[in-house]
């Protein structure tokens, strides 16, 4: 495996190593491919999107036809398809082993370092700030969910409008989690991104963290929506009053 360039990475200290592997692992790929460190990790971003995306898609659909589509042309543009696809889904299960042992935000501080864009404004709030915020908005919980149950609904309805690659909700699951709440159950998330990438690390997190949400790439501002897909967890547990849309093109 390559090394990484000498960089400014500011991971979790949960997640140093992974980070670590992660980053000598996209190295690899960008050696092989002749690509720029930003362009394999975007290309990855999209191709963990679409594979995750495929899962919870109606098989033979046009919105699955179109998914796979889009995956495949991923699998075109690599010189060496088999090495790297292959490196991009040992990347995925990097990730989702890091967010296993620690539900923090993995894929900000790589995101921030290699496709961020200032030029738009594009900066990730920090995970302290992060949960801080949490704290402070999250509090009583477990009153405002029996209030909600109590009218007829079974869970929490959360917005992030401008969600980049969702380190605020997973700092709000772990704020409803220490309250006793099931991320998967009692909370429904809706998050919307105008970026792509930023909308691409969001669902991925979202995903390989159980928590039940449907990532949209949309803009908040105009309510503009392209794209409209639920996690794994949405979809197993849902919720009740019905609020699933069906994933969008």
């Amino acid at each position: 495996m390559a090394q990484p360039t000498a960089r400014r990475v500011v991971a979790d200290p949960r997640h140093k190593e992974a980070t670590k592997t992660f980053l000598g692992l996209l190295a690899d790929v960008t050696n092989r491919e002749g690509w720029r460190e930003r362009e394999a990790f975007r290309t990855w971003l999209h191709a963990a999107f679409y594979s995750l995306r495929g899962s919870v898609l109606k098989p033979d659909g046009d919105a699955w036809r179109h998914n796979e589509a889009e995956y495949m042309k991923i699998v075109a543009r690599c010189q060496i398809a088999k090495a790297t696809m292959g490196d991009f889904a040992r990347l995925l299960g990097i990730a989702g082993r890091a967010l296993a042992e620690a539900p923090y935000d993995f894929l900000g501080p790589i995101f921030m370092e290699v496709e961020a864009n200032t030029q738009i404004g594009q900066f990730f709030t920090p995970d302290s700030v992060s949960e801080l915020i949490a704290r402070l908005s999250l509090s009583n919980v477990p009153v405002i969910l029996a209030e909600a149950r109590a009218e007829g609904r079974d869970h929490l309805l959360l917005q992030e409008p401008a969600c980049g690659v969702g380190g605020m909700i997973l700092a709000s699951n772990r704020v409803l989690t220490e309250q006793g709440l099931d991320i998967g159950r009692d909370a429904y998330w809706h998050a919307i991104d105008v970026d792509f990438d930023a909308m691409c690390g969001c669902y991925i997190q979202l995903a390989l963290t159980g928590s039940s949400a449907v990532v949209y790439h949309g803009n908040t501002l105009t309510l503009e929506t392209w794209l409209a897909t639920p996690t794994p967890a949405a979809l197993m547990r849902a919720k009740k009053p019905a609020a699933l849309p069906e994933a969008a093109e």
